[in-house]
């Protein structure tokens, strides 16, 4: 049937469809091409994202460390510069014993 059909053709739709044919065949390695191009700028994406998650990683780690250090360092100067309850007891009383001097 085939044979049939191609007999029906005329030397120029023979030529039509060839040419109809290398066009296909065109597209097809343009497409592919293209699909590679836009494949390996993916891969390089990919790898920039990972690298900066990297490096975001390892900043989120080196802040972390530093404000740990500033919260102890706080903490210290807190415990070493905090008066201690008895101090906080001697204020009082002078501030009682001038309120009584000051308003008796």
């Amino acid at each position: 049937m085939k044979k049939e059909q191609e007999n029906n053709f005329t030397d120029r739709d023979k030529k039509l469809l060839e040419m109809i044919q290398v066009m296909i065949n065109e597209s097809k390695n343009h497409s592919e091409i293209l699909s590679y191009g836009i494949e390996e700028k993916i891969k390089l994406l990919a790898e920039g994202l990972a690298m900066t998650n990297e490096n975001l990683e390892r900043f989120k780690e080196y802040v972390e460390e530093r404000f740990n250090k500033v919260d102890s360092n706080l903490n210290m100067l807190i415990m070493r510069d905090s008066p201690s309850r008895s101090e906080f007891d001697v204020v009082k009383k002078q501030v009682r014993k001038l309120d009584k001097e000051v308003f008796s």
